[in-house]
C-alpha cells in the first residue's frame, strides 16, 4: 500500500500527467512536488480529485509560492485538501472554529449616549480642528518637543496606523511635482501591488499608541484642509464613526497630496473621541490641490454646511 510519493525535480507544470499513478494509490497521504514548475493552485486539481485524504503536501521551490502571499497560499491549498496538516514541511496552524452557542451569548453592541445628544457633528468638527492645529504645527526645535507628541491622548491605546502610496504617473510634471515617490513615504507603504508579502504588510502596520505617535512625528510637514472634512453619520448610533480628511505633505522639498481616513469611537469617561484607525493614502501632488492647501486661509476655511452629511447622501 503506497502512502507517499516523491516527484521532486520532475519538470512538472501540473499534476495531470500523474493521474493514473494517483488513482491507483487509494491510501495516498503524502506527496512531495518540490522544485517543479507549478504556477497556480489549479494545477493541483488532479491530485485534489484523487487524494482526498492527503495530510502532507510539499511545493517548495515552485512558482506558485511567489505568486500568492502566505495567507492566501495556505487558504487556497486548504480549500483543496481539507485534511492537510503539513504544508511545505511545516505544520499548519489550527483552523479557527466558531462555537454557535458562544456567538449567541455575545453582548449587544453598546450605544454611547453622547451620540444621542444634540450637536454631535459640531463636537466632531471641533475635535478635528484641534487635531489639525496640532498636527500641522511646524515650529519646534527638536524631536523631543515635536507638537505631534501632544496628539497621544487622541489615539486609543491599541490604535492602528498605516499608509499607502500610488503608482508613479507619467503625467506628473517635473520640479515641484516629480513622478518618483519619495523614499520616506515608500518605506512604510502597504499598497498591495507594491507590498505583496503578508509579512511585509504586517511589519508596516503600526499598532499601539506609542508606535503610531512615533510614526506621525516622522512624517513631513503637513497641511490639512478642514474644508474637505467628510463625516459619515450612518453609524452614529453605534460605537464608532468614520471621517475622511485631505491635505498635502512636504517631503524633501516636494509635495504629495493625501487622503486620510479615520475610524473614531467615543470615550465615555470624558465624552471625547478616540482614534481607533488612521490610514493615509498618498498620491502625486496635483498643483491645484497643493497651491490651495498652502494658502494660509483657504485650506482651512470650512464648508461647514456640508460637513457631517456624507453618510446620509
Amino acid at each position: 500500500m503506497i502512502v507517499e510519493l516523491d516527484f521532486t525535480k520532475n519538470g512538472l507544470k501540473h499534476t495531470g500527467s500523474l493521474r493514473q499513478i494517483f488513482s491507483s494509490c487509494k491510501k495516498l497521504r503524502r506527496v512531495i512536488l518540490d522544485n517543479n514548475y507549478i504556477n497556480t493552485v489549479s494545477d493541483l486539481q488532479t491530485l485534489e480529485r484523487n487524494a482526498p485524504e492527503l495530510t502532507h503536501l510539499s511545493l517548495v521551490a515552485n512558482p506558485v509560492k511567489n505568486l500568492l502571499d502566505d495567507a492566501q497560499y495556505i487558504s487556497e491549498i486548504r480549500k483543496m485538501f481539507p485534511k492537510l496538516i503539513h504544508l511545505d514541511n511545516l505544520p499548519l496552524p489550527e483552523k479557527i472554529k466558531f462555537d454557535e452557542e458562544e456567538q449567541d451569548s455575545l453582548p449587544a453592541t453598546q450605544k454611547f449616549a453622547i451620540f444621542l445628544e444634540a450637536g454631535p457633528k459640531e463636537a466632531i468638527q471641533n475635535f478635528f480642528k484641534q487635531y489639525v492645529t496640532i498636527h500641522d504645527t511646524s515650529n519646534y526645535k527638536s524631536s523631543d518637543s515635536h507638537p505631534r507628541l501632544q496628539l497621544s491622548p487622541a489615539y486609543d491605546e491599541s490604535c492602528l496606523f498605516s499608509t499607502a502610496t500610488s503608482w508613479r504617473s507619467r503625467n506628473d510634471i517635473k520640479d515641484k511635482f516629480p513622478s518618483k515617490m519619495p523614499a520616506e513615504l515608500l518605506r512604510r507603504n502597504r499598497n498591495f501591488k507594491m507590498c505583496s508579502r503578508a509579512e511585509q504588510r504586517e511589519q508596516r502596520l503600526f499598532i499601539g499608541r506609542d508606535n503610531v505617535i512615533k510614526e506621525l512625528t516622522e512624517l513631513g510637514e503637513t497641511k490639512h484642509m478642514l474644508s474637505t472634512l467628510n463625516i459619515d453619520t450612518s453609524a452614529m448610533l453605534n460605537n464608532h464613526i468614520t471621517a475622511v480628511l485631505s491635505g498635502v505633505v512636504e517631503t524633501d522639498r516636494d509635495y504629495r497630496a493625501f487622503s486620510r481616513s479615520f475610524i473614531l469611537a467615543v470615550n465615555p469617561a470624558t465624552d471625547s473621541f478616540l482614534i481607533l484607525n488612521d490610514q493615509i493614502s498618498f498620491v502625486r501632488g496635483n498643483p491645484g490641490t497643493v497651491e490651495r492647501a498652502l494658502q494660509p486661509d483657504l485650506g482651512n476655511q470650512g464648508n461647514q454646511g456640508n460637513q457631517g452629511n456624507q453618510g446620509n447622501q
